[in-house]
């Protein structure tokens, strides 16, 4: 598995919103977040628009994403500066 890009840094003041995509042509994908929600068994070839915005909290902290196939794991890091 890859993930591109490895994590984000969001400056101070600004939010984001994220749009998860599996471009495998093998495996569903299980994102799994930080705050407790995900999706589970993302379709090959499919996106999920995760609804959450992230880093509307005026304090820094991390968030981040448990992204995993059926062989392999990656651990996405989403810096609120």
């Amino acid at each position: 598995m890859s993930v591109d890009p490895k994590e984000i840094t969001v400056p101070a003041g600004s939010t984001v919103r994220i749009d998860w995509h599996n471009h495998s042509a093998d495996y569903p994908v299980t994102v799994w977040m930080s705050y407790g929600g995900g999706y589970t068994d993302l379709p090959t070839g499919s996106t999920w628009d995760e609804p959450i915005e992230h880093c509307a909290n005026i304090n820094p902290y991390t968030a981040y994403a448990d992204i995993s196939t059926a062989c392999s794991r990656f651990r996405f890091f989403i810096r609120c500066l």
